[in-house]
């Protein structure tokens, strides 16, 4: 435990990596943790995978989730919190009186009356997902298998020039590489089965040069 740390925060699935952490160890922290944890899992939807279940045992245990990734609400600017309801009170108190205005309200009431309208494009999106790293693979390109909306993929290094040849395309992809454990590595959003075949085309023209 760092001296003086207030709150501790966990990305599950993390980004940029787009890995999940073991559950158990997970719950390790957030049992032996003498601060608030939040558990981020912006990309739940995608992952599955939620310590929601563990939240009645854990009073210090914060989920927040988002509308941003597979509801493609990021102009709302909405998200929510699982906690316990004494914890989520504590939240409330620094919250600033009529933080949301009532059309995002309505907008998300909508959201949330139709998110099983979405289930047929995130488990399509899944499935684009594992499809388009095994054609990476394919194309000698080392690309990471994740529990999110994106890929981090790397050819070493060409894989400044491979995103200069795919900007100059008209596809943007983004340079992850500020990341200690992902040095010459990119990213590439999974999005519309004619998209990512665009993708996977110019990366493969690449490769063949």
């Amino acid at each position: 435990r760092r001296e003086g740390c207030r709150l501790a925060i966990l990305c599950n699935p993390n980004n940029p990596t787009g890995n999940c952490f073991d559950p158990e160890k997970l719950l390790y922290v957030v049992s032996r943790a003498t601060v608030p944890v939040v558990v981020d899992e912006t990309y739940f939807e995608f992952s599955g995978e939620t310590l929601a279940g563990a939240i009645a045992r854990h009073e210090n245990l914060l989920i927040i989730r988002s509308f941003s990734k597979a509801f493609g609400a990021a102009g709302l600017r909405f998200g929510y919190l699982l906690a316990q309801p004494r914890t989520a009170l504590q939240v409330k108190k620094t919250m600033t009186a009529f933080n949301l205005s009532l059309l995002i309200q309505r907008a998300v009431l909508e959201v949330v009356r139709g998110a099983h309208r979405f289930a047929p494009y995130i488990e399509e999106l899944v499935s684009q997902r594992e499809a388009m790293v095994d054609a990476l693979l394919s194309m000698g390109v080392s690309a990471h298998r994740t529990k999110t909306n994106f890929i981090p993929f790397t050819l070493g290094e060409r894989s400044g020039a491979l995103h200069d040849f795919l900007t100059e395309a008209g596809v943007a992809v983004r340079s992850v590489s500020g990341h200690p454990i992902l040095a010459n590595y990119l990213r590439v959003s999974v999005h519309s089965c004619q998209n990512n075949e665009r993708f996977l085309s110019l990366v493969k023209s690449f490769t063949q040069r």
